[in-house]
């Protein structure tokens, strides 16, 4: 056994469950804000006697953290605690504190959501949470799930692990081909889900969108999907839950005249919302396609395909308002088409959940049609 004496010459600062050694503000990255200390000492030096486990009595796991299937990657602290249900139930996730990537073990424990930052020693750049320092988050987690072994002083423990969802997709399994648009966060592609961009179909400003192929199980059919992707580059933990939050409202939609949410793959960078593609394009662009003098010529038809986009509109708009959504950006550049021209509601970045909103003051935003 190899015994690690590791100094910690910060601010040292406690929550009920945590062991949380930072030198800044910790920030939570569900608000953005600073959350309040329950107690302030004055800069002390701590010296934490850790012992390092090697892999073989860990448990010898090979795994990278991103294979885990409790690792649920880039995840806020809100989100994390609607996945944990039951006793010693726990997942790993990454989230950003102090403007830095780290890892985060959130478990149940007492019908209390505890969350741990999982540190790094200062020379061999171990990982460690209490006592034991180890080579991998993997054997981290396998060391202390196998042996009970606490998270901390007063006895947390893991017990199970909560595994990804259904939508909480492996970037194995889309493969973005030719860029289709642009959106505010980044670009939108279509192709296979096999996470190497080829073409991409659009870009906004915080990321890119493909057009790709979901592949549901290994033998599974393969079903074309419209791919979000985030920046990688210059990307706030802001931006990540601004990306993420039209996902998590649309997680639950299931309507014809809804464009549909497949998935979010989180686990590796660029973090990416699969949805449904629609094939038929913008409605936009069909309004004015159908302007062309050609088309125009035939009024009837033309009346007969608007009537037919309006329905479909107020269908999804009924359909959103039974699940409390307020859209705030309906237009036609937000309606896509599907199959045989069936309009589909889409773009639910400036969505609210609630029956009413008030704002609070005046911003630059798109004309809103509640």
């Amino acid at each position: 056994m190899v015994f690690l004496d590791q100094t910690i010459v910060e601010l040292e600062r406690r929550y009920p469950g945590s062991t949380e050694f930072v030198g800044k503000q910790f920030t939570d990255e569900k608000h953005g804000k600073k959350r309040h200390k329950q107690s302030v000492h004055s800069p002390t030096s701590v010296t934490r006697r850790l012992t390092q486990i090697n892999c073989e009595e860990a448990g010898r796991t090979v795994k990278l953290i991103e294979d885990e299937p409790y690792y649920h990657g880039f995840m806020t602290r809100q989100d994390a605690e609607k996945l944990l249900k039951k006793e010693g139930e726990f997942l790993v996730r990454k989230t950003d504190v102090a403007g830095r990537n780290h890892f985060v073990i959130s478990v149940m424990h007492n019908d209390t959501i505890n969350h741990f930052l999982i540190k790094r020693t200062g020379k061999k750049r171990l990982f460690w949470v209490y006592k034991f320092a180890f080579k991998t988050i993997s054997d981290l987690i396998q060391y202390h799930l196998r042996r009970w072994e606490p998270l901390c002083e007063q006895g947390v423990i893991i017990e199970k692990p909560c595994l990804k969802k259904q939508w909480q997709l492996n970037p194995e399994q889309i493969e973005p081909h030719v860029k289709i648009g642009e959106g505010a966060f980044g670009e939108v592609y279509k192709g296979l889900l096999q996470i190497e961009p080829h073409v991409k179909i659009g870009e906004g400003a915080f990321g890119e969108v493909y057009k790709g192929l979901l592949q549901d199980g290994i033998w599974g059919a393969r079903i074309p999907v419209a791919i979000k992707t985030l920046h990688s580059t210059n990307m706030t933990a802001s931006d990540r839950i601004q990306f993420l939050r039209e996902a998590n409202i649309m997680r639950e939609f299931k309507h014809e005249n809804v464009i549909r949410l497949h998935g979010v793959c989180t686990s590796k960078e660029p973090i990416m919302i699969v949805m449904e593609f629609a094939v038929g394009g913008s409605l936009l662009d069909r309004l004015k396609d159908l302007e062309h003098p050609v088309r125009r010529s035939n009024q009837l038809l033309e009346t007969k395909i608007k009537v037919n986009f309006v329905f479909g509109a107020a269908r999804g708009m009924a359909y959103l308002q039974s699940k409390e959504i307020i859209h705030r950006d309906i237009a036609a550049r937000n309606c896509l088409l599907g199959e045989n021209d069936v309009l589909k509601i889409s773009d639910f970045g400036l969505s609210f959940i609630g029956k009413t909103l008030r704002e609070k003051k005046l911003r630059k935003v798109p004309l809103r049609y509640f």
